[in-house]
């Protein structure tokens, strides 16, 4: 004889686990938040800026600053980049924050076989730590120091300030271009300036009271 008791029991338990099962279904996992893309290094434009196959734009390594390409150093970490990551696949972990910068770069932390490579170059003192929030990261820690950085960039008559990140330069005044979105510089060479078709060297006080704040790759 069928037990009607049983069978409404095990009907309104299979109900409970039904709700369950959807319930958990539709909430999304951390793991898709990530904004994480896979493809193969093409090119490698400097020590912190890379191409990656499927990615429309140039990869800017998140969070590290490299010597600029103009400098002996600068040219010797490309290298280094170069034989590590070339013709590699990667994978790249996009600051959901800030996904671009201003010339339109894509932000993003590099793996390769699961390790950080902009800590790798950290670790190295291949660069320095530059960090311009906002940002889903922390800052890192480590690589050159203001002294270090500063030896490798001499040839531009150009330093970095300790204390502000900001650069100074011996003559003083900065440098400004029409295009660079009101930004000064205080290194002629500066990667802001790179695509710069005119560059007026101004003071400081001038370039400020134009409304002028300081490049992001100077900091």
């Amino acid at each position: 004889m069928i037990n009607i008791e049983k069978i409404k029991i095990f009907i309104s338990l299979l109900f409970i686990v039904s709700i369950l099962a959807l319930a958990f279904s539709t909430v999304p996992s951390v793991e898709a938040h990530k904004n994480e893309k896979n493809g193969a290094v093409t090119k490698v434009i400097d020590g912190d800026t890379i191409k990656v196959s499927g990615i429309g734009a140039n990869v800017r390594l998140w969070g590290v600053d490299t010597p600029e390409l103009k400098t002996a150093k600068g040219k010797s970490v490309k290298k280094v980049v170069e034989k590590r990551l070339l013709g590699k696949t990667v994978t790249l972990d996009i600051d959901n924050v800030k996904p671009r910068d201003k010339y339109g770069r894509v932000l993003a932390k590099v793996y390769l076989n699961g390790k950080d490579v902009n800590k790798w170059l950290l670790n190295k003192k291949y660069a320095r730590v530059m960090y311009i929030p906002p940002s889903e990261f922390n800052k890192y820690s480590g690589g050159l120091t203001t002294s270090e950085f500063n030896k490798f960039t001499k040839n531009t008559g150009s330093t970095v300030s300790s204390n502000t990140g900001s650069s100074s330069s011996s003559g003083g005044g900065v440098y400004i271009a029409t295009y660079s979105g009101k930004k000064y510089h205080y290194n002629k060479n500066c990667r802001g300036l790179s695509n710069a078709r005119s560059i007026s060297r101004v003071t400081l006080s001038t370039a400020k009271n134009k409304g002028y704040g300081l490049c992001g790759f100077e900091r």
